[in-house]
């Protein structure tokens, strides 16, 4: 059985076993980097909005001699514990109150270009900012959805007032997170378990000079064990731990972190999830930096979450940021 047929055999058995509480339709999704991936979503009755559940490694449970009676009560269970509220969709087309849920993501710009034709975007280097409204809480996924071309016009609002209401307000909806490179990942602990469970390393986007503080924890960490490079890595992220690369374009986040450690940086695109930066204290070597991003992405990354290959650095003098 493919996984196609899978997913529409799965389809059929969760629908008998909801007993027609809830529509269950087979979707496919395009994801980050021209992927497309096929799942299931589950909306009950009274909802209008529904995440999207994808079966991958239910499947390789069903190869491995899982039964579909079993299988099925894992998607039931799944969909029990992601149960979301509706969000009010009735205001949408009000731009004075969608612009308070804007936020942003950051993704590459050749790899998706086929996307970012019907979206409007800001240049970010080879990569591009795109802006989605947040419809529930954040940490729900399929709780968004990404600004068109088209909305535009539906808010009657330019391009450039998008661009700067996004950035503007992206920090309220997604607080930036600085932490420790030690912090990941520790074994069995996820990035969101990590953010989700250490609140000190989150900082009120109102009061840059609480991030400072925070950057001085992972400093004083860093100088601890100046000895191992893992130690001077520092990972920046979001609350949700979800598109958190964006927190690179809030206003004031690279200039603050930079201020506290007296330094330059260079910046790893780990993923469309996080960045990893890493003071310039002593001489780097920049190709082998390139390698190491490189190969993390061939062997660590899913591509749907694979943010850049290129090395970008922080300049605190010029309170620039560019690509090496």
């Amino acid at each position: 059985m493919t996984y196609l047929d899978f997913v529409e055999t799965m389809k059929e058995e969760v629908g008998r076993s909801l007993n027609d509480t809830a529509d269950v339709e087979v979707v496919t999704v395009n994801k980050n980097n021209g992927i497309k991936k096929t799942g299931l979503t589950i909306r009950g009755r009274d909802k209008n909005i529904a995440p999207t559940i994808y079966l991958e490694s239910l499947y390789e449970s069903f190869l491995d001699g899982t039964s579909e009676t079993s299988l099925c009560n894992q998607i039931i269970s799944l969909y029990l514990e992601h149960d979301i509220q509706s969000p009010d969709l009735s205001q949408i087309s009000d731009y004075s109150q969608m612009k308070k849920r804007l936020a942003c993501r950051v993704v590459a710009k050749e790899s998706n270009a086929e996307m970012l034709k019907d979206l409007p975007y800001k240049d970010f280097m080879d990569l591009a900012l795109i802006f989605e409204i947040e419809l529930m809480d954040s940490e729900v996924e399929g709780g968004s959805i990404v600004v068109r071309n088209e909305f535009l016009d539906m808010w009657h609002i330019t391009k450039e007032e998008l661009i700067h209401d996004g950035i503007e307000n992206a920090p309220l909806v997604r607080p930036a997170v600085l932490y420790s490179m030690d912090h990941f990942l520790p074994p069995n602990m996820r990035l969101e378990d990590i953010v989700k469970e250490d609140s000190e390393y989150q900082f009120d986007p109102h009061h840059l000079p609480l991030l400072a503080d925070q950057a001085r924890v992972v400093k004083a960490k860093m100088e601890a064990c100046p000895w191992e490079q893992l130690c001077r890595m520092m990972v920046l992220s979001n609350n949700t731990a979800r598109f958190g690369a964006a927190a690179l374009a809030y206003p004031g986040v690279l200039s603050t972190i930079a201020g506290v450690f007296e330094s330059d940086f260079y910046i790893l695109p780990s993923s469309v999830q996080e960045v990893i930066l890493l003071p310039d204290v002593e001489r780097c070597d920049i190709e082998e930096l390139k390698y190491m991003i490189h190969e993390v992405n061939r062997t660590e990354v899913r591509p749907e979450e694979k943010l850049s290959d290129s090395l970008y650095y922080y300049d605190r003098k010029d309170n620039k940021l560019v690509r090496v």
